[in-house]
């Protein structure tokens, strides 16, 4: 696990579980479940003068599924999710914050490394600590590259 999973874990109080040992088709079933969702809810595209409008119409005809569809028991999801809801854990009272900060140090070139990568900061930064970087200074240069 990296630094930032294990963070994420600790704040929440999480067990980690990826897959099932010794299967090895668990992503082939997300993948297919993947597929149908996007056969069932967005085909034909869903059209919308605005992506807000767009997602209230898949959110309806979600809800309206949870609530209509049954399963060979005769229970709607709707209905199961309830039923579990009482085994949630309660979550933490502050949010993860999951940005990792760290404090490079830029060189009298202004450049700095992070994870390996090499970025150029203003030159006013140069021999500087810095906690962020910001890149709209790059923006100029970037717009004349093809």
């Amino acid at each position: 696990m990296t630094a930032r999973f294990t963070a994420l874990v600790g704040h929440y109080a999480l067990e980690p579980s990826f897959a099932r040992p010794a299967t090895g088709h668990d992503k082939g079933g997300v993948e297919a479940r993947g597929k149908a969702i996007r056969w069932q809810h967005l085909l034909p595209m869903p059209l919308a003068p605005r992506m807000s409008e767009m997602s209230a119409q898949l959110m309806s005809r979600l809800d309206r599924q949870a609530t209509e569809q049954r399963d060979r028991d005769g229970r709607t999801a709707q209905e199961r999710f309830d039923e579990e809801r009482s085994q949630f854990v309660t979550l933490a009272r502050s949010p993860f914050v999951a940005a990792a900060t760290s404090i490079v140090g830029a060189s009298r070139l202004a450049l700095v490394r992070v994870s390996g990568a090499t970025y150029f900061v203003p030159e006013t930064w140069a021999g500087l600590d810095i906690t962020s970087i910001d890149y709209r200074h790059y923006l100029r240069e970037l717009s004349h590259k093809p």
